[in-house]
Parts: C-alpha cells; structure tokens; sequence
C-alpha cells in the first residue's frame, strides 16, 4: 500500500504516479496532488480522501487520509513538494508512529518550493536523516549550488540494496555514472549519526576522490602523494555535503531522503527499465520481508530462498481482509513439507504486535538438505481465500532449498573495484589506467635501456593471402589472354 502526495504536477511526480499505477501491479496507490493543473470548463473533483480500503485501481484521491487508522494502513508514504501548511503537527504524529511503531517507509523527495527546507515541524526534523542551516529560505533553495552535477555512488551505495541497479559491482557503477547530468538539488547541512550516504553530487569534470577547495570546486594533483593523501581525508566530508540520496533505519521503520528531484532521468534512452528497477528496489528494502507467495490478501514468505544445514528459517506472514485492514487475531500454523508431501513440523505463528497483519515464527534448522515447502495452514485463511476466486489459489505455500554448503569462493565477486584501485596507484605514486588506455602508462616505467632492431625475412609462399592473391592475378592474365586470342 503505497501513499504518493505531492504539491504540483512536476515530472518527479508524474513518472512516479504511472510507474505504480499502471506498470508495477505489486503496488496498491493512492495519490494525492493538491495543486492539480485547472482544466478549463472542468468540474472539481469531489472530496476523496485516500486509503488502502478503496478498490484496486481507484487510486486519484484529493484529500490526505481521513483519520490515524487509514494513515497506518499504508505501508510506503512518499512526500514531495508539499506546503509545511498541508499536513499539520497531530499528523505529522501519525506519520511518525506510523514510520516508529509500524514499520513503514517514509521517503522524501526534494523540491525547490517547500521539501524539505520549509518544513520545521519537530517530528519532521526528527524523522529527517540530515540537518539543515534554518537560514536557508525558498529563495535560496531555488537556486542551484553548482552548475552541474552527476550522481556517484559512496562506498556505502555500491553495495546497499537501494541502489543495485546490477548484480555485478561495475556494471551497477556504470548505470549510475551514465545518467544524465543535473542541475538542481537541495542542500544538506549535516548527516545525522547512523544514516547512510548512498549518492552524491560531484561536479561535472570533478574528480569523485580530491580535495574541495574554499570556492567549493575540486582539485588534485595525482602526482602529489601527500595532497592525494588529503583528497581521501576529505572524501567522505564532501559525500556528506554533497549528499543526493540518504537512507536511515528510524526504529521498526526507515527513511529515505532525496535531495533531488530527477530520478526520472535513469529513463534516459532505456526506458523505465532502471527507473522500475530503482524504485522496486526501494519499496522492497524499505518495507521489510519479501512475502514472494500468496495474493492479494495473504502473503507468506521465508527470510531466504536457500539455507544450509546449520540456518534458522524464519517465517512471515502477512492477512489482510476484504478491506485491506490487517487481522490481528488469526490462528495461523505452518507446515513444513518434504519433497514427498510429507508432513515433517507443525508450527504456530504469533502476530507481530503493531503491524500491519504480519505474522512470524521461526524454524530449526533443516539437517538434511533438499527441497521443502511451507504450507499455511488457518481458518480464516481458507475463508479468505473462499471469498477471493480471482485468486484461483487453494492454498497458500512457498518453497526453500537447503543445500550442504554456501557457494563456493570461485563464484564470489570477481569485478573489479575502481576505488580500490585508484587510492592504490594514488598512494604509490602511480596511475589508473583501463586496458584500451594501457600506453598510457608507458612513461611511468621511465626511458627505454635498449633498443633492438630485428630483421625478418617473409617469403611469398609462406603466407596464404599473398599466394592467393598471387594465383588469383596469374589466374586473371590467363584469361584474359585467352579471350583476346593471344598466345
């Protein structure tokens, strides 16, 4: 259940309303835009007020929702460009408990008029990963504090599940460095302890590891240690007051804050292809287990696909009713199956106090590997699943595997760390340099000692396409002697 409310109807805002609402079927919407574009002889909306109740599909509402019950039914609430004035401090409450007690996943998503520099509320404050200066204003905000800038990932974003656009390492950075360059971006003054910098602004033609100079340019000379030595020092400072995507975990829940306002241009000349995948990747991270079976009502999965011998299984479970409301007093077992249908554990699942239905329990470790199934096994389950066909699902089980041992160290990360790599020539006194650039770094090695020159005799009949070419230029004579009648 996924809540988007934004101020105007900017790009960051359309993009983001088609992606859930018509391409991503995993996502119930409902959006909010407060000041919609007025259509000339167009009647108002009527009052609507968003909730997680409504039918699939119905997701335009025109009014926050209703009261704090509707609000902890959601469990994804992204803010964008919104007046401080639109959401009021006993809602920001209702947020905050939302994201502290439930679980949920609050992103914020800058902009030039109110995010997140107009906001003051207490809640907000604490709920945000970063501090700002209280002298910035809406004036100052609206102007860009470089010309610009690409997005580049920390060390910390190159491994963290919100920004793996790829599996591999360096094809992950490259995505990333090849979105288009931005120009607008709000400022952070300092990054709260425990939250993360997963991206930041560098300057275009910027070194991503040098020093920052006191006219907020970068500069480095690779052929001074000591000054390189310093750019390193200074690296992690930059990312910080340079930061575009912070992540923090804020107790059962976590929030996301962008200082930017672009992640639609990852569509640029791919499609929604990175731009999906992105997004995907932050509603899975941010709202906790992936539930990969069931429907839309009852979801069930396990906290991995494989295990081995000596791992615990833990199981989740997430009811919902018709309404989407969470049931809290259901009587839910799980069945361990073998690979022969065979019934091998019984075991109950408690409700996860303050959740949205969610259900869990955990399992001893299998010591015999293969394949198993969790099967659920309730009441209120079957009635459930009775009163939902669309389904067409009798029962609701997902499979694991539990194998002798992990993958092997051959099959580990084999790309390359081009960071590792830099801050290793840079301490040595060397250089960096890709395989198509590898001359390069022939003046590294100094004059040549020696020279030798060798000579090397070829023969015609030693190379095949001389003597073809030979055959075929005595072929072409001898015919053409011969059909000019000559000797």
């Amino acid at each position: 259940n996924v809540l988007l409310v934004d101020g105007y109807p900017r790009w960051e805002f359309r993009y983001l309303r088609n992606l859930f609402y018509g391409r991503d079927k995993s996502v119930h919407l409902q959006y909010v835009l407060l000041n919609p574009d007025p259509i000339a002889g167009q009647k108002p909306l009527p009052p609507v007020h968003a909730s997680a109740s409504r039918k699939f599909g119905d997701a335009e509402a025109t009014r926050l929702p209703e009261n704090e019950d509707e609000w902890r039914l959601f469990d994804v609430i992204i803010l964008g460009d919104i007046p401080p004035a639109s959401i009021d401090s006993k809602t920001w409450k209702i947020i905050s408990k939302s994201v502290e007690e439930r679980g949920a996943l609050l992103i914020t998503v800058a902009g030039q008029r109110y995010m997140p520099h107009a906001f003051k509320n207490p809640d907000f404050l604490n709920l945000s990963p970063s501090t700002r200066d209280s002298k910035n204003t809406a004036k100052t905000e609206s102007e860009a504090p470089m010309p610009a800038y690409h997005l580049d990932l920390t060390n910390a974003g190159r491994s963290h599940p919100l920004t793996q656009l790829s599996s591999s390492r360096a094809e992950n950075a490259r995505l990333w460095e090849n979105m288009p360059e931005l120009h607008w971006r709000s400022i952070s003054t300092q990054i709260k302890e425990g939250a993360e910098v997963l991206a930041y602004a560098r300057p275009v033609g910027g070194n991503p590891i040098a020093s920052m100079d006191q006219n907020n340019t970068l500069s480095v000379n690779p052929a001074e240690v000591e000054k390189a030595l310093q750019a390193l020092a200074n690296r992690k400072q930059f990312e910080q007051d340079n930061a575009l995507i912070i992540s923090q975990q804020y107790a059962l829940g976590k929030v996301v804050q962008l200082n930017f306002d672009r992640t639609w241009r990852l569509r640029y000349g791919v499609g929604d292809t990175y731009h999906h995948r992105f997004w995907g990747q932050v509603l899975r991270w941010g709202t906790g287990e992936n539930l990969r079976s069931g429907t839309e009502f009852v979801r069930l999965g396990t906290d991995h696909l494989s295990y081995t011998p000596s791992d615990p299984i833990k199981i989740v479970t997430k009811l919902l009713d018709a309404k989407r409301r969470p049931i809290t007093n259901a009587v839910i077992y799980a069945k361990l199956n073998n690979e022969e249908g065979e019934t091998l554990h019984r075991q109950i699942l408690s409700y996860r106090t303050g959740s949205n239905g969610m259900y869990e329990s955990t399992l001893a470790a299998l010591p015999k590997p293969g394949k198993y199934t969790i099967e659920l096994e309730s009441d209120q389950i079957d009635q459930t699943l009775k009163n939902d066909p669309d389904a067409g699902l009798s029962k609701i089980e997902t499979e694991l595997l539990v194998v002798s041992t992990r993958n092997p160290v051959e099959l580990a990360e084999l790309t390359s760390d081009s960071d590792f790599l830099t801050h290793a020539s840079q301490m040595s006194n060397g250089a960096l340099a890709s395989i198509t650039e590898a001359s390069s770094l022939i003046p590294f090695f100094g004059a040549p000692k020696e020279t030798l020159t060798e000579r090397r005799n070829i023969t015609l009949w030693d190379k095949w396409p001389l003597l073809v070419t030979f055959l075929g230029l005595f072929t072409s004579e001898w015919i053409f002697r011969r059909r000019a009648g000559l000797p």
